[in-house]
């Protein structure tokens, strides 16, 4: 029982750490820290602070982004970025829904169709 507390622990510290750093690369720090932290948060800009202490429903309003952006983050991993651009297509003319822009950029890649 005490074993299986450190462990959870141990990998839920390792979550809110990747999720942190994950969050810091698109979002200003404070809000990162604000977003995947469960207690006590300072938010700071310029002379003025705020500590938020409301425990876990600290950032329970990001859920929905937060459940978006690791969607993502694994979908790019899961593909890689030359095939989620392949699927995608250029900016200037994406992609319509299932197809692309010729039959060797299609068969090129093992994985063909994708959807989340």
């Amino acid at each position: 029982m005490m074993l299986q507390t450190t462990f959870e622990k141990f990998f839920e510290k390792i979550d809110l750490t990747m999720l942190n750093r994950l969050l810091r690369l698109i979002v200003d720090h404070n809000i990162a820290d604000y977003m995947s932290s469960k207690n006590n948060v300072v938010l700071s800009y310029k002379d003025m602070s705020h500590t938020n202490s409301n425990g876990l429903m600290c950032g329970l309003q990001f859920v929905s982004f937060v459940a978006q952006y690791y969607g993502l983050v694994l979908d790019l991993l899961f593909l890689g970025l030359t095939r989620a651009s392949e699927i995608v297509g250029p900016p200037q003319t994406p992609n319509e829904f299932f197809t692309f822009r010729d039959t060797k950029v299609e068969t090129r890649h093992p994985i063909r169709l994708y959807s989340r």
